[in-house]
């Protein structure tokens, strides 16, 4: 998957027109629940963890994602859980599409499969 959607990527310039590439380091928010649901997330390269925070505040990492990893789902279909946000494990790549991109690129690239 990852592999697929790096020649698309580099490729296919209607593709690469629809994302923004973005970097983060170790530590940092990749994307808030708002965001989450806002936005469709394809991870490039690193890892990324999904993690939910309680009423008071302690953090539980309920997953980590590995390259070629969509998540921000809520794009599609329905927002998320409010208490889960993206954090960078390590240095990333991530891909950001926006809702209406993200609905296009499904119908577009099939292959994609999210």
């Amino acid at each position: 998957m990852a592999q697929t959607l790096t020649m698309l990527h580099n490729e296919d310039p209607q593709f690469s027109s629809m994302v923004q590439t973005l970097h983060f380091e170790r530590g940092q928010v990749v994307a808030t629940a708002d965001e989450l649901a806002k936005k469709m997330y394809v991870l490039a390269g690193g890892k990324v963890n999904m993690v939910c925070t309680n009423n008071e505040g302690r953090r539980l990492v309920i997953g980590t994602l590995e390259p070629g990893a969509v998540f921000g789902e809520g794009a599609l279909d329905n927002p998320g859980d409010p208490n889960i946000f993206a954090e960078a494990a390590e240095s990333i790549t991530v891909w950001s599409v926006p809702a209406g991109e993200a609905r296009n690129l499904t119908i577009q690239y099939p292959i994609l499969g999210w």
